[in-house]
């Protein structure tokens, strides 16, 4: 059902989408990785025309981006971890917090309407990492301001996550964003990003069972052709994340191929995304 929800929204923001977004801030993307560990090999980090980093990392930014690449820095937007240095004041601020997510332990959700999550995000955390020198941001959690909307009855929760969005964007127009997920949003925030993401295309992890799976069949068509739909009618990137056992190098590969096939471009990793494979 939520997979149905979401692509009546999506379709229905077609034509809305269909009337254009600016040229894309980015380069050309043949490869992309997400890694949020603490230290790789230099030249698997420099591999990917895309790389995303855990900016509470010190990475060196200057000494390992190669000529061309597009660093960006991990922001959520939909949730705090609560090892996170601004976790706390975020907790003692009255409804900033609406509950922990019962999938990632020590995850809490973040209310997008919160006043003070606006000022600290706007005037503190994304200043200071742009400072760092990232190229801009991959922005995780979106989709919370829509779930908290159709399923909590947080009303305002979704527009409110577009509103983010575009405050970021106007903080510093050349700045690069990618959103993971907000399908539901797009007819929104199209405008105001440079590639959009998604999770689990063709593949599943069971977070009760820690398993790697293939997604059902039609599951799958049917979040390919929603992907195909955005990428015609927005003309953006679509980048996809798909999980596998790490050590099955045989179903990476096969997997990493069907994303290509349908048009979009791969990252293939493990549920953590603790490590960068070939």
């Amino acid at each position: 059902m939520k997979l149905r929800h979401t692509l009546l929204s999506l379709f229905a923001g077609i034509a809305a989408l269909a009337m254009g977004t600016p040229p894309t801030r980015l380069p050309p993307i043949a490869s992309w990785a997400l890694f949020y560990g603490a230290t790789a090999p230099r030249e698997a980090l420099q591999a990917p025309d895309l790389l995303v980093l855990e900016p509470d990392h010190p990475w060196d930014l200057k000494a390992l981006r190669r000529p061309g690449q597009t660093i960006l820095a991990y922001l959520s937007l939909g949730e705090v971890h609560a090892t996170r240095p601004y976790y706390r004041v975020l907790a003692g601020a009255p409804g900033a917090l609406i509950g922990p997510n019962p999938d990632w332990e020590g995850a809490w959700r973040i209310d997008p309407r919160s006043s003070a999550w606006r000022t600290l995000l706007l005037g503190q955390i994304a200043p200071a990492i742009r400072k760092a020198g990232y190229d801009g941001f991959f922005l995780d959690t979106v989709d919370v301001g829509p779930f908290l909307e159709r399923e909590k009855g947080v009303v305002g929760a979704a527009a409110a996550m577009a509103e983010l969005i575009a405050d970021l964007r106007a903080l510093e127009p050349e700045m690069r964003l990618v959103s993971n997920g907000g399908l539901e949003l797009l007819p929104t925030i199209a405008r105001a990003i440079d590639a959009v993401a998604t999770e689990s295309v063709f593949t599943a992890y069971d977070f009760q069972r820690k398993e790697y799976a293939p997604r059902p069949a039609a599951d799958a068509q049917a979040r390919a052709a929603s992907l195909t739909a955005v990428r015609r009618a927005t003309g953006l990137p679509v980048l996809v994340i798909e999980y596998v056992d790490p050590r099955d190098a045989a179903d990476r590969e096969a997997t990493a191929k069907q994303v290509r096939d349908a048009g979009f471009v791969p990252f293939v990793t493990d549920i953590g995304l603790a490590t960068l494979l070939p």
